[in-house]
């Protein structure tokens, strides 16, 4: 009897080495790998590429990166650059993007003249989607109408001093509601509500962009209607620091947006 327990408690023995061989030798990330994180985290898309460093004509190269948590995204579903000269939206091109390595997702493209164009990155990663826009002055140009232009800003920076930014329709408000009390890294949701002639404004293309004050790296969140007029998106800003948030509303010939400013802790 002795004997048959002394085999059996052998056998639990070696079994049990054999299981802490297999732990201690489970794969751990390589070198090129990353590890995926907290998915809640947003997903962030920061352009490469300097704004004012292309010509005409010339082979340039595009270039986003995608990160998450701090994390190289090197999965992400679909990167499309939409590319329009100023005033052209109608002729946009959208160019599928190829992920060159840690989070770097390009494009090959030749502009074919001087002037401002305007490029958005759409990237889908990891369950959300983003879409960042940012302006390229090709050939040394960053105005298209001179005087005209700095008259325009003027107008703009007076409109947005007095808190609402409109482009023709002046029956439109937007009720942004603001968190209170928000932290850095805590997911808030930002709520806009909209009407137009008094009646909520439903089915309209809403999305926020914010920017920490002082830096030049922007962020496009898209929004979901979740009750008629009332447009929601989810956000966790990465350190504290005021920021300022852009409501972009389009509906067919409306685009109107509204600027406001908010504190994380």
């Amino acid at each position: 009897m002795r004997k048959q327990r002394s085999v059996v408690m052998l056998g639990l023995v070696t079994m049990l080495a054999w299981l802490l061989m297999a732990c201690g030798n489970a794969h751990e990330p390589s070198e090129g790998e990353h590890k995926l994180g907290n998915l809640s985290e947003p997903v962030m898309v920061e352009f490469v590429t300097a704004a004012d460093s292309l010509e005409p004509n010339q082979d340039a190269k595009l270039q986003v990166k995608v990160t998450q948590g701090g994390n190289a995204v090197s999965d992400a579903d679909e990167v499309i650059f939409e590319i329009w000269k100023e005033g052209n939206k109608e002729g946009a091109e959208k160019i599928p993007a190829h992920h060159e390595g840690n989070g770097i997702y390009s494009i090959a493209y030749r502009f074919p003249e001087r002037g401002n164009y305007e490029v958005i990155a759409h990237v889908t990663a990891r369950g959300m989607h983003t879409m960042p826009q940012q302006t390229f002055h090709v050939g040394g140009v960053t105005k298209e109408n001179g005087q005209q232009a700095d008259e325009h800003q003027a107008d703009d920076q007076k409109q947005m001093e007095q808190g609402h930014h409109q482009h023709g329709s002046g029956d439109l408000s937007i009720d942004f509601k603001k968190p209170d009390g928000i932290r850095a890294n805590q997911e808030v949701k930002l709520t806009a509500r909209l009407q137009k002639a008094k009646q909520p404004l439903t089915g309209a293309e809403v999305t926020f962009e914010y920017w920490r004050n002082g830096e030049k790296k922007h962020t496009y969140l898209e929004t979901t209607e979740v009750e008629p007029g009332t447009y929601q998106a989810k956000v966790a800003f990465e350190k504290p620091g005021s920021f300022q948030v852009k409501i972009h509303v389009k509906k067919g010939e409306l685009h109107e947006h509204q600027e406001s400013t908010i504190h994380v802790h």
